[in-house]
Order: structure tokens, then sequence, then C-alpha cells
């Protein structure tokens, strides 16, 4: 999971497609996919990368394979249409939509499921 703090320019590649990362966003890397992540441009770019990492130094299965290039092979897709990407302008519209003091809503995928 990656969580886009600020920037502009960053991106995450997952199994050939290139992602745009916009500030706000929650993005997921499906497991067995090569992914890469980078940016392009100046300035910074910030994100939190969320791993079980319990599980992850429990189990000892994890393994690295590196690309033999600098960089993974992508092509640019269409973000608002990608299954792993959840927007924070969706999110934002419906936090401003609700009504109180405070609001928690779940992140749902394009079939409503969490």
């Amino acid at each position: 999971m990656r969580f886009i703090i600020e920037g502009q320019g960053g991106f995450t590649a997952v199994h050939g497609r290139r992602i745009a990362m916009q500030r706000g966003d929650v993005i997921l890397t499906p497991t067995w996919n090569y992914h890469d992540h980078g940016k392009d441009g100046s300035g910074p770019m910030i994100w939190l990368d969320g791993l079980d990492l319990p599980l992850f130094r429990h189990f000892p299965v994890h393994f690295v394979q590196h690309y033999s290039q600098a960089r993974y092979p992508a092509e640019d897709v269409d973000t608002s249409a990608s299954p792993i990407v959840f927007p924070w302008a969706k999110m934002q519209a419906q936090l401003d939509a609700a009504e109180g003091n405070w609001v928690s809503r779940p992140y749902k995928r394009a079939d409503g499921r969490d």
C-alpha cells in the first residue's frame, strides 16, 4: 500500500502499467506483480509505504529479483480507471458531503467492496 503525502511527478509502475501518484491517493501493489516507483522532474515527492512488517519478518519467504535495467519498462495508463488506485479527490468529496463534527469512510472498490 502506498499513501501519497505530497509532490508532483511521482509514479508507481505495476506489472508494466505506470500509474501517476497524486497527493492523498492510496495505491495498492498487488502481490506477485513486478513493480517500480520513482519520480520525473524536480522537487520532493513524499509517500508512505505500508507493509505488514511483522508477518514479513516472521516468515522468511520474501525475496527480491532486480530488473536488469535501471527502470522497469511500463506504459502510462489512465489512473482514474485503475482498480488499484483510490483517488483522494473521490474520498474528499465523500468526506466533505458528510454532516457532523467528524466522519469515517472506507475506501471502496468500483464494485462496492472494501
